[in-house]
């Protein structure tokens, strides 16, 4: 007959706090999963000075990095799920892209366009 009793926090804390890791949970086992794109970004069409937000959402374990491209060239600090261009000017027209990458593998989303008018 499998044991069960009920746990209360005065007399289980270290039990129930572990229990909120998934690798104490699972035995010691640790998930993976390569990032899987929910959401790809959408291409912009925008007049100089208003913003523009490219944004990507995706599945992963473990969490995941991001790096912003535009013309296949690494946007510095462009590192999140979402990029914003606040003010717009002609030289941010171009191709954009965004790689994510985790442990488990890596992916890069669809190339889209910022057009400037």
């Amino acid at each position: 007959i499998p044991f069960s009793r009920q746990l209360t926090m005065e007399n289980d804390s270290l039990i129930i706090s572990n229990y909120m890791k998934p690798t104490y949970v699972l035995g010691g086992w640790e998930p993976e999963m390569a990032p899987i794109i929910l959401s790809q970004p959408e291409s912009v069409t925008a007049k100089i000075g208003q913003p523009a937000v490219f944004e990507i959402k995706i599945a992963a374990v473990p969490s995941v990095t991001f790096q912003w491209f535009k013309n296949d060239k690494a946007i510095g600090g462009a590192i999140n799920s979402v990029f914003k261009i606040d003010k717009i000017t002609f030289n941010d027209a171009g191709i954009y892209s965004v790689s994510v990458k985790n442990n488990s593998g890596s992916i890069t989303s669809r190339k889209i366009t910022l057009t400037v008018e």
